[in-house]
């Protein structure tokens, strides 16, 4: 399959508190990938370094043969890195369509593109359709990860970052977003996920 991603001797520290130290992973092409622990683990603090959110303290990462160190997430995501962040990945003030047209911000002025994007989305999950005028901070848990996992619809990214999917979730909702997960991983789209409940990531 081949290396998409590659860690070497990791470490992210904040002041004098290290939060991940000495990681060295390979995330191979097309494959799910599922990080399990605790908060405070580091898991977070790994995916946030992968996307460019923190800048690695020491160490190494190469994306697709390419060091991306201290690239910020700016420079990534055109890469193909995305990641959807644990808890809330909207814009509350915003409302659904707004949400999904920032997601395309990185597509450039192709409105027809990021339109067709936004379309793709409400076929995936039809809920958002219905709530599309409504405010993403009016959404259900459920519903503001729909909005969140769409970012993936819409940008098409090598490399998927995600951070705690089910947190808080009624198992049914979190079915449906799982399934969304797959059907990305099928499109070509390598997913590392970070997940406390070891059925939900083992069921990936």
């Amino acid at each position: 399959m081949g290396v998409i991603l590659e860690s070497k001797d990791v470490c992210k520290s904040f002041g004098a508190v290290t939060a991940a130290e000495n990681i060295s992973v390979q995330f191979e092409k097309d494959t799910v990938v599922g990080l399990i622990g605790t908060n405070g683990a580091g898991n977070a603090t790994l995916l946030k370094v992968v996307s460019g959110i923190g800048l690695p303290s020491t160490g190494t990462l190469r994306f697709r043969g390419q060091d991306i160190t201290y690239l910020d997430a700016e420079r990534r995501v055109p890469l193909g890195i995305t990641q959807v962040p644990g808890g809330r990945a909207v814009f509350g003030t915003m409302d659904v369509v707004e949400n999904l047209r920032t997601f395309g911000y990185t597509l450039g002025r192709d409105r027809k593109r990021i339109e067709e994007s936004i379309e793709l989305c409400f076929e995936a999950f039809p809920r958002l359709k219905e709530r599309r005028t409504s405010l993403a901070a009016n959404l259900s848990g459920g519903e503001q990860q729909m909005v969140g996992l769409s970012k993936a619809l819409i940008l098409q990214p090598k490399l998927l970052l995600i951070d705690e999917l089910s947190l808080g979730l009624a198992p049914v909702i979190v079915g449906q977003l799982l399934e969304m997960v797959r059907k990305i991983n099928d499109g070509g789209t390598a997913v590392v996920l970070v997940e406390q409940s070891v059925n939900i990531a083992l069921s990936l």
